[in-house]
């Protein structure tokens, strides 16, 4: 009973802070990070995996810099099982073609040979 009295009393008095939505924003796309959606710049909101979400969202949180493929696959999987790294050449080549104008010769996410792959385009 004193828990339950000492947990309402914390939280009945406080105000919880208010939180800024974290959205980034690149080539009038937008990645909302709080309702895990990927919006075009049309404003049509298109389909992510979970992993390809994960790995767009770190390449996204780090622009300008080539992040590894191990680097990559921890932000994918939370196994113990952890995938191969040629997952994150598979996840890469399925998000080149949703946001790249051309996959074939992309600009936003470029490979960085022997090292990894960057995210291009500034983040707001």
């Amino acid at each position: 009973m004193l828990r339950v009295r000492n947990l309402l009393g914390r939280t009945g008095s406080a105000e919880a802070p208010v939180r800024r939505a974290e959205v980034y924003r690149f080539n009038d796309w937008a990645l909302d990070m709080d309702a895990r959606t990927v919006t075009d710049p049309d404003a049509t909101v298109v389909p992510f995996t979970r992993a390809e979400f994960n790995l767009l969202a770190a390449l996204v949180k780090a622009p300008n810099r080539v992040l590894s493929r191990g680097h990559l696959l921890d932000a994918v999987s939370h196994d113990a099982d952890s995938p191969t790294d040629r997952l994150i050449d598979v996840l890469i080549s399925r998000i080149r073609k949703k946001i790249e104008p051309e996959p074939k010769k992309p600009t936003l996410i470029t490979t960085v040979v022997g090292c990894g792959y960057k995210f291009n385009a500034p983040a707001n």
